[in-house]
């Protein structure tokens, strides 16, 4: 069966695709991807309430905090584990929940 495969993949010629894709690297240009990129950013901080980016802050501040503890136990070691466990979990349910006040004020927004 092996064989069969590889035989297939030989004869359909395999290296073809691989060409195209080389050719299409080429002709796009890494500065344009770099500019839709920023004109994306530029747009949603544009028009994202102000209330909105807040919340988005604030989840990113627990993220930050749950890999701070992760990052400490790693290092120091998890003795008081339930600790480790509950400022861990803490975090993840203010991040969650701060995740779906911010859907339910996005959606007051849009309506």
């Amino acid at each position: 069966m092996l064989i069969f495969a590889f035989a297939f993949i030989l004869r359909d010629g395999v290296w073809e695709g691989a060409k195209w894709v080389a050719k299409v690297r080429d002709s796009t240009c890494s500065n344009c991807s770099r500019a839709v990129i920023m004109k994306t950013i530029r747009f949603a901080i544009k028009n994202t309430p102000t209330n909105l980016k807040i919340i988005d802050l604030y989840v990113m501040f627990a993220v930050f905090t749950v890999l701070i503890q992760i990052v400490y136990m790693a290092l120091v070691g998890s003795f008081p584990f339930n600790s480790f466990l509950s400022g861990v979990l803490s975090c993840v349910g203010t991040a969650v929940l701060a995740g779906k006040w911010q859907k339910f004020i996005n959606n007051l927004h849009t309506s």
